[in-house]
């Protein structure tokens, strides 16, 4: 079959389908006038038939679901997309009472409706909303929206007319999506986790509680915020490739220890994993931290501004950490026994441990040595960055 002869039937069952609605007076007849058949004396656009059977078409054919019932009940008219939310042909249905399909309540609920639109139709042209949850069997329920409005044939008689889209999809969708918040809150909000997120460029958009409780701040003083202010203090290195390469989704996340500084109390050292959340469009929609308290700095507090130990002090406190005696510390640093035992009376003064055992207790209790690590080190923060 020639695209030509195609054409030819389209045309030729358009023409029918209109012609059936004008015989059941749904539609009106007039004659074409010369406003709707030029346009500015100068355009042609299509006379009133063909308009009227370019609508009949578009309803027939169309997603919208539409019917048309009398007032008794009976559907006498329903197109495809009607028919398919009760899963029939639009056949079996023409012509047939409502509650012959559906459940009773809904089909006495739709009469009720029917009739009172008719008689309010009397008087003025009513269109009003209408919804309705259409109950197939125990596991499927089509959620239906749209409106109804009192129509009237050529010889007077009136009909009621629906309009509807099947909105089941998007009522699911809406549904995963609030689960999807909820399970969010429970893990985000009520999470003794610290969470922090940010926009790509790094500004703070929002953080959880348990953020807010480590850094001493409320989430209005946060937020505005850069994640390199609070991640990335003066204590750390800078972000640097790994925030480009994140964004561009050539790594999956990225871990880090830094030191924060916190409002009130000690600098703490923390753990964080940095993931990124992305749009539909798969760019970057934000930066999510999800950070993990490992030790309070508590000797900051004790050190000020400068740094606490030499380093010649650290390395000697690693030593005794792993347990050397004085002669191996001096044979492993190149240093006397003089200087041992200088470096070893400044580190007890200084951490106020009164014997050796005690120095090392205290290192680990103020934040200087990671029980996590071995061999035993120095946290970065408490040493000079040159030796001296």
């Amino acid at each position: 079959m020639s695209d030509v002869d195609a054409q030819r039937d389209v045309d030729a069952g358009t023409a029918r389908e209109w012609g059936l609605a004008a015989e059941r007076g749904l539609v009106p007849v007039s004659r074409p006038t010369d406003a709707m058949t030029r346009k500015d004396n100068n355009t042609p656009v299509l006379d009133e038939p063909a308009v009227y059977r370019l609508l009949v078409h578009l309803i027939t054919h169309g997603p919208v679901a539409v019917c048309v019932r009398d007032p008794d009940g009976r559907y006498r008219w329903v197109n495809q997309a009607y028919a398919a939310l009760y899963d029939r042909a639009a056949s079996d249905m023409i012509g047939a009472p409502m509650d012959e399909f559906g459940p009773r309540a809904l089909a006495g609920e739709q009469q009720w409706l029917d009739a009172e639109m008719l008689t309010r139709a009397c008087e003025t042209t009513i269109i009003r909303p209408h919804r309705f949850a259409l109950r197939l069997n125990s596991r499927r329920t089509r959620h239906v929206a749209g409106y109804l409005a009192a129509v009237r044939s050529r010889n007077g008689r009136a009909f009621v007319a629906g309009f509807y889209l099947d909105l089941t999809e998007q009522m699911r969708a809406k549904r995963e999506l609030f689960q999807m918040r909820e399970r969010h809150r429970a893990v985000a909000e009520r999470s003794t986790i610290p969470v922090l997120v940010c926009d790509p460029d790094g500004t703070v958009s929002d953080a959880n509680p348990a953020l807010c409780e480590l850094l001493g701040r409320q989430l209005h003083d946060l937020r505005g915020a850069t994640a390199g202010s609070l991640l990335f203090n003066r204590n750390n290195p800078q972000c640097g490739a790994w925030w480009g390469e994140l964004l561009g989704g050539k790594i999956p996340s990225h871990r880090a220890r830094v030191l924060l500084d916190r409002k009130t109390e000690a600098p703490v050292e923390v753990r964080f994993t940095a993931s990124v959340s992305r749009s539909p469009d798969g760019q970057p929609a934000s930066v999510v931290f999800a950070v993990e308290a490992v030790r309070q700095m508590r000797w900051a507090t004790m050190a000020g501004s400068t740094p606490l130990l030499s380093e010649v002090q650290a390395r000697v406190l690693e030593r005794v950490a792993i347990g050397d005696s004085n002669a191996a510390i001096g044979r492993a640093l190149n240093l006397s026994r003089q200087s041992i035992d200088y470096h070893l009376a400044v580190l007890r003064r200084r951490l106020r441990a009164p014997s050796r055992t005690a120095l090392v207790s205290h290192a680990y209790a103020l934040g200087l040595l990671d029980a996590e690590e071995w061999p035993p080190t120095v946290h970065a923060a408490a040493r000079p960055t040159e030796p001296r």
